[in-house]
């Protein structure tokens, strides 16, 4: 299934998890593993049809099977089709409604949370529901959602931007231009990255006047093929994903509740990124794509960094893999802070985003891509050329065109 996936064999990959999950009787773990690989690859629409499956195979009948399978699986993207099939689970018991109510609070169900929460209250779960009970209250308190379900994580990442923005600037930062991303993969924006990092330390007089943070680095090579320049430019890069997540100190009571309400795996990136700010103390910073724009402008904000530059490529996310539900409320609540600047690499980028945020024309800048054109005429050597020349076949004097670019 990871192969015909890797591949982009769709029609493949569904056969393969059929097959995977035609022979898992009373087992769950086929079905778990076969969701998580489509979710995994962005393949949001068959994740859910097999969770639909699932669902069939399971209910009524195996409550225990599926709440142990639905918690098992990403809450992104799968948490609006687990919050639309809740209400055909039936607990059979009080430890199935409690965990079915942990589930329904986790993704937004606030409504069929507060049911299954209800009175009568098995009296040896007597703690686990009035603790339940207790987070419910608090969700409900910290969205202003009085009543009805919630659309998480998308309204606590809003709540969370518009409630960081309270945090003054501190203008005694002046430390270095901070970038940051999730890694150094072979892509177009990371090489646009460190085009830009080391173009800007050259005009900053030094590679110390700039720094790179990655929040998904690793000791991993693929994630590490745009390295070698920032090495050669002796430009600090610092892995954020190695070591323990921080301890969210000197935060407002509701910011670490929201944070809590993200839960651990969302809330982790945005830590690691304040922790890393509050230390370097930049003056600017820097943050390129969608993820790590709005968890870098989330923490930015809480550090108290005094000028914030999102930098969006290309349209709209709209792909599954970039489209992750909750962009829109956060960009939406972030764009209003004077201290953050939405910038595109297009025209057409910044247009589309304009629309797709309701944003008044013109609010996000556009900055194009770089080249290093230094380093293309180092390597345009007259030897080089006419090696070129000559593996194409080109007659002496003639002209070369030449297109880099792909059809898509």
């Amino acid at each position: 299934l990871r192969t015909h996936l890797a591949g982009q064999r769709g029609e493949e990959a569904v056969r393969a998890a059929h097959a995977a999950v035609a022979g898992a009787g009373a087992a769950t773990w086929p079905w778990r593993e076969a969701i998580n690989e489509f979710a995994n690859a962005g393949e949001e629409a068959a994740a859910a049809a097999l969770l639909t499956q699932a669902t069939d195979a399971m209910l009524p009948g195996r409550e225990a099977d599926w709440l142990a399978l639905a918690a098992d699986l990403p809450r992104l993207p799968l948490a609006a089709h687990l919050r639309a099939l809740l209400p055909r689970l039936a607990p059979a018991d009080g430890e199935q409604r409690l965990a079915g109510a942990r589930l329904a609070l986790r993704d937004g169900a606030f409504v069929q949370a507060e049911a299954w929460l209800a009175d009568p209250v098995p009296a040896e779960h007597g703690v686990q529901f009035r603790h339940a009970r207790i987070l419910l209250g608090r969700a409900r308190r910290l969205l202003s959602l009085p009543q009805g379900d919630a659309d998480l994580p998308g309204d606590t990442f809003a709540t969370l931007a518009g409630r960081a923005a309270r945090t003054p600037p501190d203008l005694s930062f002046g430390g270095p231009v901070v970038m940051a991303n999730r890694s150094l993969a072979a892509g177009g924006a990371e090489r646009q990255l460190v085009v830009s990092l080391v173009g800007l330390a050259r005009r900053l007089g030094g590679a110390e006047a700039v720094r790179l943070l990655c929040t998904d680095l690793r000791a991993d090579p693929a994630r590490r093929v745009n390295m070698p320049p920032l090495d050669r430019a002796g430009i600090e890069v610092e892995d954020l994903s190695e070591g323990p997540s921080p301890v969210p100190e000197g935060l407002d009571p509701e910011i670490a509740d929201l944070l809590d309400l993200l839960g651990r795996d969302l809330a982790d990136p945005i830590l690691r990124l304040r922790a890393a700010f509050l230390r370097h103390r930049p003056r600017v910073v820097h943050l390129w794509q969608d993820r790590t724009s709005v968890d870098g402008a989330i923490a930015a904000l809480l550090a108290g960094v005094p000028r914030i530059v999102l930098g969006a490529r290309s349209t709209r996310p709209s792909t599954h893999k970039r489209l992750l539900p909750y962009l829109h409320p956060a960009y939406r609540a972030l764009w209003r802070d004077p201290r953050i600047v939405l910038a595109n690499n297009s025209a057409m980028g910044a247009r589309d985003y304009e629309d797709w945020l309701d944003l008044p024309p013109g609010t996000i800048s556009v900055v194009n891509n770089g080249f290093d054109f230094a380093t293309m005429d180092a390597r345009a050597t007259p030897e080089a050329v006419a090696r070129a020349r000559a593996a194409i076949a080109a007659p002496p004097g003639a002209p070369v065109i030449g297109n880099v670019a792909r059809l898509t």
